[in-house]
């Protein structure tokens, strides 16, 4: 499991879950990088690896799942 992923820009939906992009690599290959799902109570965190695809950020979870989500509604972690 992540400890305090440093993300760079956060994603949250409308239930109140998060999903932080970083810039580190980790276990994540072909030029991916760690991402990080956490629930809305913060007491369930996923981390994956993530990568741009034109206007789209696509990302796999360690645990199957996957997300692709429009990168404009990623914005900088001090917006939050």
């Amino acid at each position: 499991m992540l400890a305090a992923l440093p993300a760079i820009v956060v994603a949250v939906s409308s239930t109140g879950a998060e999903v932080r992009l970083s810039k580190e690599i980790g276990p994540c290959v072909q030029g991916a990088q760690l991402a990080e799902w956490i629930s809305p109570d913060a007491q369930l965190r996923i981390p994956g690896c993530w990568r741009l695809a034109g206007e789209v950020v696509e990302i796999g979870f360690l645990d199957g799942d996957s997300l692709k989500i429009p990168a404009a509604a990623f914005k900088p972690v001090r917006d939050y």
